[in-house]
């Protein structure tokens, strides 16, 4: 019995014991092994432990405050994927003849790396696209469960928490805090996804019995609930009802469903649950009850009232809708390795369970925007050529001709919406402008997405485009974010900038080849 209650703790209770704070073996354990390193999913060192002539141990982050909550800290306690491998970095799988005469020579082993699932490219274009702004992103994949990033702002440099730790400590702005994992929020519109679902299900998965004329706006009872900027979308179904992220019909919805039904689906998507989370977190929280006012509902269903839900949650809920329903458990941990780079341990991909039916998924997945670019509410005109036979030449002439005529029509409508400017003094509307930005770029072979890799695209357009003026795309892009990811109008000269780079761009066809130019006269892209 005893034998088998030391092999159970040994497989089972060793590293959380081992990682409790309180262990006084802890400093025994990190007194003879150097910390080990933690590592991107490409090799590359994130964390490493650097030793001086004098045996002075310093832990090093090379990328600065980019992966900060993520990998955490490890002073003044640890956080992070420090605190979630500590186990594994403050233990040595060096060969053992070298552990041996360390030993013997009273010298320290080096520990163990953790290689993650992080992507340095995707953790940086994420820390990059949040600019100074607070928030969180995350990117996890579906089908594994794999985070590839993980970025909370505000954030800090884990190199100077033992030298700032009173100013990070006492931090106004909860500098320390992974909103990622810990920040509660109002879902927004990305809630109308579960209120879509609870419909769905109350209507045998059913979505053509609905209709509804959106105005801008629906009153209930004592306040008006407004769609974006006021806008009205006029007749909707379902599916456009929820691309267009109408506001008031969602309300609509929301305040004629089963409320209990509502809470049960709530409750199975981890709401007021635990989740299967390594990291701190925070739960989220579904309050709605039947007793609450049509207002209360209708603001639940949108995404507001008292509704909050982490970041993580979120992306939790999107990846188990794109993998049948399933939900992977989220994991950061990929393998462990000894310091030479051998194999020690792999932590495979877990299932956590159905959150909703595959049919339930396919039926959410129907209903989601295409992947079209960044600007979801323009439809891009597509030339499509027929095969017609050879002994159809006079009409494939007159279809040319045909279709000549349609791209000179349009190419004067575009010309006369990017170059009139009214006697009042107003430019094109922001979309058409940054719509058309998007697909002269487009030509160029440049995949423009506002907040990503803009230093990389800048330096495109510099080599492209030496006529335009260094740095105006980046002034572009800051207003593409602002517009888009803010939320916020943009102001008249902003306007007249985005305008004059556009300008620009159309002007700059006259030093192209032929096919770009034509490309260029007529919108014609890939």
């Amino acid at each position: 019995m005893l034998i088998g209650y030391v092999s159970m703790f040994q497989i089972t209770k060793s590293r959380e014991v081992i990682n409790n704070p309180y262990n006084a073996r802890l400093e025994a354990f990190e007194n003879k092994v150097i910390r080990g390193s933690i590592l991107a999913s490409d090799g590359q060192q994130l964390a490493y432990t650097e030793v001086d002539q004098n045996g002075t141990e310093t832990r090093k982050y090379p990328f600065g405050c980019t992966f900060s909550h993520v990998l955490g800290y490890s002073d003044y306690g640890k956080t992070g994927i420090e605190e979630l491998g500590n186990f594994q970095l403050i233990t040595s799988n060096a060969y053992f003849m070298e552990r041996f005469f360390n030993e013997l020579k009273e010298q320290k082993n080096v520990g163990d790396s953790l290689v993650t699932t992080l992507d340095v490219d995707l953790q940086t274009a994420a820390h990059d696209a949040l600019s100074k702004r607070n928030g969180a992103v995350i990117v996890m994949e579906p089908s594994t469960g794999n985070i590839r990033a993980m970025v909370s702002k505000p954030d800090y440099d884990p190199s100077d928490v033992a030298s700032k730790w009173e100013t990070f400590s006492s931090s106004d702005d909860g500098i320390l805090l992974n909103r990622a994992t810990q920040g509660l929020y109002p879902p927004g519109s990305v809630f109308k996804t579960v209120t879509l679902l609870e419909y769905l299900r109350e209507h045998q998965m059913d979505p053509t019995g609905f209709s509804y004329t959106c105005k801008g706006k629906i009153s209930t009872g004592d306040r008006n609930i407004s769609c974006y900027h006021g806008k009205s979308h006029g007749e909707l179904d379902l599916k456009s009802a929820f691309a267009k992220s109408c506001n008031s019909a969602f309300a609509q919805i929301g305040s004629e469903l089963n409320v209990d039904s509502y809470e049960q689906l709530a409750d199975q998507l981890l709401f007021n649950q635990d989740l299967p989370l390594s990291f701190p977190y925070s739960k989220s929280s579904f309050a709605l009850k039947d007793t609450d006012t049509e207002t209360t509902k209708m603001l639940t269903a949108i995404g507001q009232g008292d509704t909050l839900v982490t970041p993580m949650h979120l992306a939790m809920l999107m990846s188990a809708i794109a993998n049948d329903g399933v939900l992977m458990t989220p994991r950061v941990l990929d393998r462990t390795e000894n310091y030479t780079g051998t194999l020690v341990e792999r932590y495979e991909p877990q299932e956590y369970g159905s959150l909703l039916t595959s049919e339930e998924a396919e039926n959410l997945k129907k209903h989601f925007p295409g992947s079209e670019p960044f600007l979801e509410n323009q439809k891009q005109t597509e030339l499509k050529t027929a095969d017609i036979g050879w002994g159809m030449i006079l009409l494939i002439l007159f279809v040319l001709e045909f279709i000549f005529a349609v791209l000179e029509l349009r190419r004067m409508y575009y010309e006369y919406r990017i170059r009139k400017i009214s006697d009042n003094g107003s430019l094109p509307s922001v979309e058409f402008l940054l719509l058309m930005i998007y697909k002269h770029l487009l030509i160029l072979g440049i995949d423009m997405q506002p907040g990503f890799k803009s230093e990389q695209i800048q330096e495109k357009i510099r080599e492209t485009l030496p006529e335009i003026p260094d740095g105006l795309y980046l002034r572009v892009n800051d207003l593409m974010e602002k517009y888009f990811y803010g939320g916020e109008p943009l102001e008249e000269y902003e306007i007249r900038l985005v305008h004059q780079f556009l300008l620009k761009l159309r002007d700059s066809r006259k030093k192209m080849g032929i096919f770009d130019r034509l490309r260029f006269r007529y919108c014609i892209f890939s």
